[in-house]
Protein backbone atom coordinates (compact mmCIF):
# COMPACT_ATOMS: atom_id res chain seq x y z
CA UNK A 1 0.00 0.00 0.00
CA UNK A 2 1.52 3.37 -1.03
CA UNK A 3 1.75 6.03 2.34
CA UNK A 4 -0.71 7.63 2.63
CA UNK A 5 -3.38 5.73 1.40
CA UNK A 6 -5.96 3.65 3.16
CA UNK A 7 -7.92 0.19 2.95
CA UNK A 8 -11.14 -0.11 2.92
CA UNK A 9 -11.18 -1.24 6.86
CA UNK A 10 -9.62 2.22 7.63
CA UNK A 11 -11.51 4.26 5.50
CA UNK A 12 -14.89 2.82 7.24
CA UNK A 13 -12.90 2.65 10.55
CA UNK A 14 -14.39 5.93 11.92
CA UNK A 15 -16.93 7.53 14.46
CA UNK A 16 -19.93 8.94 12.39
CA UNK A 17 -19.53 12.87 11.60
CA UNK A 18 -22.03 14.31 13.66
CA UNK A 19 -22.95 17.08 10.69
CA UNK A 20 -23.98 13.26 8.75
CA UNK A 21 -27.08 13.08 11.13
CA UNK A 22 -30.03 13.23 9.65
CA UNK A 23 -31.60 15.88 8.68
CA UNK A 24 -35.59 15.98 8.25
CA UNK A 25 -37.06 17.55 5.41
CA UNK A 26 -33.73 17.02 3.61
CA UNK A 27 -34.12 15.12 -0.49
CA UNK A 28 -32.31 11.57 0.34
CA UNK A 29 -34.63 11.78 3.71
CA UNK A 30 -37.84 12.44 1.95
CA UNK A 31 -36.69 9.53 -1.20
CA UNK A 32 -36.42 7.25 1.62
CA UNK A 33 -39.42 8.18 3.21
CA UNK A 34 -41.57 7.84 0.01
CA UNK A 35 -39.60 4.41 -0.33
CA UNK A 36 -39.70 2.68 3.11
CA UNK A 37 -43.73 3.47 3.27
CA UNK A 38 -44.42 0.04 1.90
CA UNK A 39 -41.45 -1.41 4.27
CA UNK A 40 -42.52 0.87 7.52
CA UNK A 41 -45.12 -0.63 9.50
CA UNK A 42 -47.48 2.28 9.48
CA UNK A 43 -48.91 4.04 6.42
CA UNK A 44 -51.65 6.00 8.15
CA UNK A 45 -51.85 8.30 5.19
CA UNK A 46 -54.83 6.14 3.68
CA UNK A 47 -56.32 6.05 7.25
CA UNK A 48 -59.11 7.89 8.53
CA UNK A 49 -58.60 9.31 12.50
CA UNK A 50 -61.13 7.01 13.68
CA UNK A 51 -59.27 3.80 12.22
CA UNK A 52 -56.19 5.44 13.43
CA UNK A 53 -57.86 5.77 17.06
CA UNK A 54 -59.05 2.46 16.97
CA UNK A 55 -55.63 0.41 15.89
CA UNK A 56 -53.71 2.19 18.92
CA UNK A 57 -56.48 1.12 21.05
CA UNK A 58 -56.48 -2.43 20.53
CA UNK A 59 -52.93 -2.54 20.38
CA UNK A 60 -53.00 -0.30 23.79
CA UNK A 61 -55.75 -2.68 25.64
CA UNK A 62 -53.27 -6.20 24.10
CA UNK A 63 -50.42 -5.00 25.57
CA UNK A 64 -52.10 -3.20 28.57
CA UNK A 65 -54.15 -7.23 29.41
CA UNK A 66 -50.78 -8.67 29.14
CA UNK A 67 -48.93 -6.74 31.63
CA UNK A 68 -51.88 -6.63 34.01
CA UNK A 69 -52.22 -10.76 33.95
CA UNK A 70 -48.23 -10.44 34.24
CA UNK A 71 -47.93 -8.21 37.10
CA UNK A 72 -50.87 -10.69 38.88
CA UNK A 73 -48.77 -13.63 38.24
CA UNK A 74 -46.05 -11.58 39.71
CA UNK A 75 -45.60 -7.78 40.42
CA UNK A 76 -41.86 -8.07 40.79
CA UNK A 77 -41.27 -9.56 36.79
CA UNK A 78 -43.64 -7.28 35.98
CA UNK A 79 -41.57 -4.20 37.38
CA UNK A 80 -38.51 -6.09 35.91
CA UNK A 81 -39.93 -5.61 32.43
CA UNK A 82 -41.13 -2.34 33.03
CA UNK A 83 -37.46 -0.94 34.02
CA UNK A 84 -35.51 -2.45 31.85
CA UNK A 85 -37.84 -1.13 28.88
CA UNK A 86 -37.79 1.88 29.58
CA UNK A 87 -33.99 1.76 30.11
CA UNK A 88 -33.98 0.48 26.20
CA UNK A 89 -35.78 3.37 25.08
CA UNK A 90 -33.62 6.36 27.32
CA UNK A 91 -30.28 4.92 26.11
CA UNK A 92 -31.27 6.37 22.67
CA UNK A 93 -30.31 10.07 24.10
CA UNK A 94 -33.09 11.46 21.37
CA UNK A 95 -36.39 11.35 20.16
CA UNK A 96 -37.70 9.67 22.76
CA UNK A 97 -41.19 9.76 22.15
CA UNK A 98 -40.95 8.47 18.76
CA UNK A 99 -38.74 5.76 20.07
CA UNK A 100 -41.22 5.17 22.89
CA UNK A 101 -43.89 5.12 21.01
CA UNK A 102 -42.04 2.31 18.58
CA UNK A 103 -40.97 0.28 21.03
CA UNK A 104 -43.95 -0.27 23.10
CA UNK A 105 -46.59 0.45 20.76
CA UNK A 106 -45.22 -0.88 16.78
CA UNK A 107 -42.50 -2.99 16.28
CA UNK A 108 -40.06 -3.55 19.83
CA UNK A 109 -41.76 -6.79 21.21
CA UNK A 110 -39.33 -8.79 20.98
CA UNK A 111 -36.51 -6.31 22.09
CA UNK A 112 -38.97 -5.89 25.19
CA UNK A 113 -39.42 -9.45 25.46
CA UNK A 114 -35.66 -9.94 25.55
CA UNK A 115 -35.04 -6.70 27.47
CA UNK A 116 -33.63 -8.22 30.98
CA UNK A 117 -31.43 -10.82 29.07
CA UNK A 118 -29.74 -7.43 27.66
CA UNK A 119 -29.55 -4.85 30.48
CA UNK A 120 -27.73 -8.12 32.52
CA UNK A 121 -25.28 -8.88 29.38
CA UNK A 122 -25.07 -4.75 29.53
CA UNK A 123 -23.85 -5.13 33.53
CA UNK A 124 -21.90 -8.41 32.51
CA UNK A 125 -20.01 -6.70 29.75
CA UNK A 126 -18.65 -3.98 32.20
CA UNK A 127 -15.99 -1.89 32.15
CA UNK A 128 -16.59 -2.12 28.47
CA UNK A 129 -19.54 0.56 27.74
CA UNK A 130 -21.89 0.02 25.16
CA UNK A 131 -21.17 2.95 23.02
CA UNK A 132 -23.54 2.06 20.15
CA UNK A 133 -21.84 3.06 17.26
CA UNK A 134 -18.16 1.56 17.06
CA UNK A 135 -15.06 1.35 15.58
CA UNK A 136 -12.70 -1.36 14.36
CA UNK A 137 -10.35 -0.53 17.21
CA UNK A 138 -12.17 0.01 19.86
CA UNK A 139 -12.15 -3.92 20.14
CA UNK A 140 -9.35 -5.97 21.28
CA UNK A 141 -6.74 -7.36 18.65
CA UNK A 142 -8.30 -10.90 18.27
CA UNK A 143 -11.90 -9.23 17.56
CA UNK A 144 -9.64 -7.21 15.04
CA UNK A 145 -7.98 -10.12 13.41
CA UNK A 146 -11.05 -12.39 13.20
CA UNK A 147 -13.50 -9.24 11.44
CA UNK A 148 -10.35 -8.52 9.22
CA UNK A 149 -9.95 -12.33 8.13
CA UNK A 150 -13.55 -12.15 6.83
CA UNK A 151 -13.89 -9.26 5.50
CA UNK A 152 -10.68 -8.99 3.36
CA UNK A 153 -10.75 -12.92 2.55
CA UNK A 154 -14.14 -12.66 0.80
CA UNK A 155 -14.74 -13.44 -2.42
CA UNK A 156 -16.95 -10.63 -2.97
CA UNK A 157 -17.62 -11.72 -6.94
CA UNK A 158 -18.71 -14.84 -6.00
CA UNK A 159 -20.42 -14.50 -4.01
CA UNK A 160 -23.16 -11.95 -5.13
CA UNK A 161 -23.34 -14.59 -8.57
CA UNK A 162 -24.38 -16.79 -5.62
CA UNK A 163 -26.62 -14.57 -3.96
CA UNK A 164 -27.78 -13.75 -7.79
CA UNK A 165 -28.78 -17.19 -8.83
CA UNK A 166 -30.46 -18.02 -5.26
CA UNK A 167 -32.47 -14.86 -4.44
CA UNK A 168 -34.12 -14.09 -8.35
CA UNK A 169 -36.26 -11.19 -7.93
CA UNK A 170 -36.96 -11.12 -4.35
CA UNK A 171 -36.60 -7.59 -2.90
CA UNK A 172 -34.72 -8.52 0.40
CA UNK A 173 -32.78 -11.88 0.50
CA UNK A 174 -30.70 -12.82 3.62
CA UNK A 175 -28.12 -15.87 2.84
CA UNK A 176 -26.94 -17.46 6.33
CA UNK A 177 -24.03 -19.23 6.56
CA UNK A 178 -23.93 -19.38 10.32
CA UNK A 179 -26.68 -17.53 12.79
CA UNK A 180 -26.09 -17.78 16.41
CA UNK A 181 -22.89 -20.20 16.09
CA UNK A 182 -25.55 -22.82 13.81
CA UNK A 183 -24.03 -23.34 10.58
CA UNK A 184 -26.46 -23.55 7.27
CA UNK A 185 -26.01 -26.82 6.06
CA UNK A 186 -27.36 -25.77 2.99
CA UNK A 187 -24.53 -23.70 1.97
CA UNK A 188 -20.73 -23.99 2.11
CA UNK A 189 -17.93 -21.48 2.89
CA UNK A 190 -14.59 -22.58 4.51
CA UNK A 191 -14.19 -18.97 5.01
CA UNK A 192 -17.15 -18.14 6.52
CA UNK A 193 -17.94 -21.24 7.92
CA UNK A 194 -14.79 -22.28 10.09
CA UNK A 195 -15.08 -21.69 14.00
CA UNK A 196 -14.25 -18.43 15.68
CA UNK A 197 -13.85 -17.29 19.18
CA UNK A 198 -15.62 -14.14 18.85
CA UNK A 199 -17.50 -14.46 15.84
CA UNK A 200 -21.09 -15.53 15.84
CA UNK A 201 -23.16 -15.06 12.91
CA UNK A 202 -21.93 -14.38 8.96
CA UNK A 203 -24.46 -14.16 6.18
CA UNK A 204 -24.69 -11.98 2.96
CA UNK A 205 -27.78 -9.25 3.23
CA UNK A 206 -29.44 -8.27 -0.42
CA UNK A 207 -31.74 -5.11 -1.09
CA UNK A 208 -33.04 -4.82 -4.65
CA UNK A 209 -32.86 -1.14 -6.11
CA UNK A 210 -35.31 1.04 -3.82
CA UNK A 211 -35.69 -1.39 -1.55
CA UNK A 212 -35.24 -0.92 2.07
CA UNK A 213 -36.70 -1.98 5.83
CA UNK A 214 -38.72 -0.56 8.02
CA UNK A 215 -37.41 1.61 11.13
CA UNK A 216 -37.13 -1.71 13.51
CA UNK A 217 -34.96 -3.16 16.79
CA UNK A 218 -32.85 -6.03 16.99
CA UNK A 219 -33.42 -8.35 19.78
CA UNK A 220 -30.59 -9.45 21.18
CA UNK A 221 -28.04 -7.55 22.67
CA UNK A 222 -25.35 -9.97 23.00
CA UNK A 223 -24.04 -9.53 20.06
CA UNK A 224 -22.80 -6.82 18.37
CA UNK A 225 -23.32 -6.13 14.33
CA UNK A 226 -20.93 -5.30 12.13
CA UNK A 227 -21.80 -4.46 8.25
CA UNK A 228 -19.38 -4.67 5.10
CA UNK A 229 -20.76 -3.65 2.30
CA UNK A 230 -18.91 -5.83 -0.55
CA UNK A 231 -20.34 -3.45 -4.27
CA UNK A 232 -18.15 -0.70 -5.54
CA UNK A 233 -20.79 1.78 -5.15
CA UNK A 234 -20.56 6.03 -5.83
CA UNK A 235 -23.81 6.48 -5.35
CA UNK A 236 -24.46 8.20 -2.15
CA UNK A 237 -28.10 6.43 -1.65
CA UNK A 238 -27.57 3.41 -0.31
CA UNK A 239 -26.68 3.73 3.49
CA UNK A 240 -27.82 2.95 6.64
CA UNK A 241 -29.29 5.15 9.50
CA UNK A 242 -28.33 4.31 13.13
CA UNK A 243 -30.36 6.58 16.01
CA UNK A 244 -30.30 9.89 13.57
CA UNK A 245 -27.01 8.63 12.55
CA UNK A 246 -26.33 8.14 8.53
CA UNK A 247 -23.64 6.31 7.01
CA UNK A 248 -23.33 6.19 3.26
CA UNK A 249 -21.70 3.25 2.06
CA UNK A 250 -19.99 4.95 -0.87
CA UNK A 251 -18.66 8.03 1.03
CA UNK A 252 -17.78 6.71 4.74
CA UNK A 253 -16.21 3.58 3.82
CA UNK A 254 -17.32 0.38 3.93
CA UNK A 255 -17.63 -1.13 7.40
CA UNK A 256 -19.94 -0.28 10.13
CA UNK A 257 -20.39 -1.43 13.13
CA UNK A 258 -23.38 -0.80 15.60
CA UNK A 259 -25.20 -2.02 18.60
CA UNK A 260 -28.70 -3.76 16.80
CA UNK A 261 -30.96 -3.30 19.35
CA UNK A 262 -30.75 0.31 18.55
CA UNK A 263 -33.75 1.86 16.30
CA UNK A 264 -32.54 1.68 13.21
CA UNK A 265 -33.17 1.44 9.29
CA UNK A 266 -31.32 0.61 6.12
CA UNK A 267 -32.28 1.86 2.55
CA UNK A 268 -31.27 1.05 -0.79
CA UNK A 269 -32.25 4.04 -2.91
CA UNK A 270 -30.08 3.69 -6.02
CA UNK A 271 -30.87 1.72 -9.47
CA UNK A 272 -28.56 -1.04 -8.58
CA UNK A 273 -28.71 -3.90 -5.98
CA UNK A 274 -26.99 -3.76 -2.48
CA UNK A 275 -25.43 -6.22 -0.92
CA UNK A 276 -23.40 -6.26 3.00
CA UNK A 277 -21.25 -8.71 4.66
CA UNK A 278 -23.88 -9.29 7.78
CA UNK A 279 -21.66 -10.58 10.62
CA UNK A 280 -22.51 -10.62 14.47
CA UNK A 281 -19.43 -10.84 17.29
CA UNK A 282 -19.99 -11.07 20.72
CA UNK A 283 -19.59 -8.38 23.25
CA UNK A 284 -16.17 -8.20 24.87
CA UNK A 285 -16.30 -8.85 28.46
CA UNK A 286 -14.72 -10.77 31.12
CA UNK A 287 -17.90 -13.51 31.42
CA UNK A 288 -17.70 -13.77 27.27
CA UNK A 289 -17.38 -17.19 27.57
CA UNK A 290 -21.33 -16.98 29.48
CA UNK A 291 -22.64 -14.77 26.65
CA UNK A 292 -21.52 -16.50 24.07
CA UNK A 293 -22.53 -19.84 25.94
CA UNK A 294 -26.38 -18.42 25.66
CA UNK A 295 -25.97 -17.31 22.52
CA UNK A 296 -25.24 -20.28 21.41
CA UNK A 297 -27.90 -22.65 23.24
CA UNK A 298 -30.23 -19.15 21.63
CA UNK A 299 -29.35 -20.04 18.19
CA UNK A 300 -29.76 -23.58 18.12
CA UNK A 301 -32.89 -23.44 19.47
CA UNK A 302 -33.71 -20.70 16.74
CA UNK A 303 -33.04 -22.73 14.09
CA UNK A 304 -35.20 -25.60 15.33
CA UNK A 305 -38.09 -23.25 15.57
CA UNK A 306 -37.24 -21.86 12.02
CA UNK A 307 -37.69 -18.02 14.32
CA UNK A 308 -35.29 -16.20 12.22
CA UNK A 309 -37.32 -17.21 8.94
CA UNK A 310 -40.90 -16.94 10.94
CA UNK A 311 -40.22 -13.44 12.37
CA UNK A 312 -38.99 -11.45 9.90
CA UNK A 313 -39.85 -10.34 6.15
CA UNK A 314 -36.25 -11.64 5.01
CA UNK A 315 -36.25 -14.53 2.26
CA UNK A 316 -33.57 -16.92 3.47
CA UNK A 317 -31.65 -18.35 0.69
Amino acid sequence: MEPGTQSALEQGDRYPDPNRAVIPGDSVEAEATQVSEGADQEDVSRATPREITLKYTRKILKRGLVLLIVGYISPPVLILFLVTGIYDVVRHGQNLAEVFHRYFLINGSLAWLFSPINALVDILSLPNINKKIYKLTDFPASYQEEIRTVTEGCPKEEIIAEVSRRSGSDPRSMLIYQWYGYKNPGVRSELFQQDFKHILTIGVSTFQKQKGTKRHFGWLRAGIRVLYNIDDLTDDRAFINVNGIRHTWSKDGPLFIFDNTILHQSLNLTDKDRHCLFIDIVRPSYFSGLIRGFIVLFGIVAARLSLLKHSSKWRMI
